[in-house]
């Protein structure tokens, strides 16, 4: 069935935002905290908000009709419930064809989120449940990787052996592996050496290692970029300061078919309002 494109309405920021269920606001990484530009993912107090601004209207030409049909319903967001709940990273689909993804909270471990996975078909499983302790951290905001070993690598936003999130590797039947601990930011100076509370992905370079980033800590205490070995042996390869050009705070990165490094930063650069950047 095809339908008649319709312009789309102004866009009204404040009557589009919806509130995700409430969570603890000390997960919150404390630069997001006070943020109040960011009002499209969150307002005041790391309240988190989803913006639906796209919802039923085209720009322009013809829209076909779709369904759309839930798989799964996760039941519970609260210590107790084995699923997890408020699912906030993207999913990634596996080798085998399985869907894989995290919960930012909710488990059966005083609700600190989970890792599971999915059939396309909506047979779900939980694979693994965090305990936000030094043993593996936890409050996951960042989608899986799955490795060219077939492992599956992701990163923790807190907790861990060192209490400033972990980088971890989990097998496909649940074996999980802490591969660093971020050790503790400073609380006055809010810095470290490597970075900290990671809220981004991980990517696979070219050479078999892997690469993210800290949105804290650092040198500078604006977070860093960080490349760590399969085995566990990372290295610090920038930090990021508010005075320069590069922006402070990053996000996810991405290898680009040249082999550099690219990326974003949430705040700074020359305006202010964040960057884009390679890494040379």
């Amino acid at each position: 069935m095809v339908g008649r494109a319709v312009p789309c309405p102004p866009h009204d920021v404040s009557a589009t935002l919806l509130p995700l269920p409430p969570r603890r606001a000390e997960d919150c990484p404390p630069y997001l905290k006070s943020r109040t530009s960011l009002t499209h993912y969150f307002k005041n107090s790391c309240g988190f908000w989803l913006a639906l601004a796209g919802l039923a209207c085209v720009a322009a030409g013809s829209a076909r009709a779709a369904n759309i049909v839930a798989l799964y319903t996760f039941t519970n967001t609260l210590p107790g419930g084995v699923d997890g709940g408020t699912p906030l990273a993207g999913l990634i689909q596996a080798s085998n064809g399985v869907l894989y993804g995290t919960t930012l909270n909710g488990g059966s471990n005083n609700g600190y989120g989970t890792v599971f996975k999915i059939t396309t078909n909506g047979v779900f499983s939980p694979v693994y449940t965090f305990t936000q302790t030094a043993v593996d951290g936890g409050t996951p905001w960042a989608a899986l990787l799955q490795a060219t070993n077939g492992n599956f690598y992701g990163t923790a936003s807190q907790g861990g052996s060192n209490g400033c999130g972990s980088v971890f590797r989990l097998t496909s039947t649940g074996a999980f592996t802490e591969l660093y601990g971020f050790t503790r930011i400073h609380t006055a100076l809010l810095t470290n050496a490597e970075g900290g509370n990671p809220t981004a992905p991980l990517v696979q370079g070219t050479n078999g290692n892997f690469y993210g980033t800290g949105p804290e800590g650092g040198t500078n205490g604006d977070g860093a970029i960080f490349e760590i070995t399969a085995a566990g042996a990372l290295t610090r390869l920038l930090s990021f300061s508010s005075n320069a050009p590069a922006g402070q705070n990053p996000g996810a990165l991405l290898q680009s078919s040249n082999g550099l490094i690219y990326g974003t930063t949430t705040n700074g650069g020359s305006n202010g309002f964040g960057t884009i950047f390679k890494l040379t």
